[in-house]
C-alpha cells in the first residue's frame, strides 16, 4: 500500500526541476571559470596542446609549447607536466628519455607538485 505523498508523487509530472539545477550548475562553473587566474585558464589549453602534439609525435613542438607557456610568466603544472613526458616517452624513432629527464628536473626545482601519472610517464 502506497502512502498518500507517494501516490501523489506517482501520478506527477516533471516540473523541470532538473533542468533548472543543470543551467545552474552551468551558470557556477561559468562563474568559477571567471574567477579563476588568468594563468589557471590557459593551463588546460595547453595541456590539449601538448597531448596533440604528442598524438602526431611532434615532441618538439610539445617542448616549444612549454617554452612559451614558462616565456608567459606561467608555472605549469602536474598536469601540463605529465602531459610533456608521455609526448617526449612515445616520440617517433624511440623516447626521448634524456629531454623527459631535463623537464622532469626542472619541474621538481620549479616546485611543480607531482603524481603518480607523472611518475608512470617518466617511466
Amino acid at each position: 500500500q502506497m502512502s498518500e505523498n507517494a501516490q501523489q508523487r506517482k501520478g506527477r509530472r516533471s516540473s523541470g526541476a532538473g533542468t533548472r539545477m543543470k543551467s545552474n550548475s552551468k551558470a557556477k562553473g561559468a562563474e568559477r571559470w571567471r574567477s579563476m587566474s588568468a594563468e589557471k585558464q590557459i593551463l588546460p589549453g595547453y595541456t590539449r596542446r601538448i597531448k596533440e602534439t604528442g598524438r602526431h609525435g611532434r615532441w618538439k613542438d610539445a617542448l616549444s609549447l612549454l617554452e612559451e607557456l614558462k616565456s608567459k610568466g606561467v608555472r605549469p603544472n602536474v598536469f601540463v607536466v605529465s602531459a610533456l613526458l608521455s609526448c617526449l616517452g612515445k616520440a617517433p624513432g624511440g623516447s626521448r628519455w634524456k629531454q623527459a629527464l631535463e623537464v622532469f628536473k626542472d619541474m621538481v626545482r620549479a616546485g611543480v607538485e607531482l603524481n603518480t601519472v607523472t611518475f608512470n610517464a617518466l617511466i
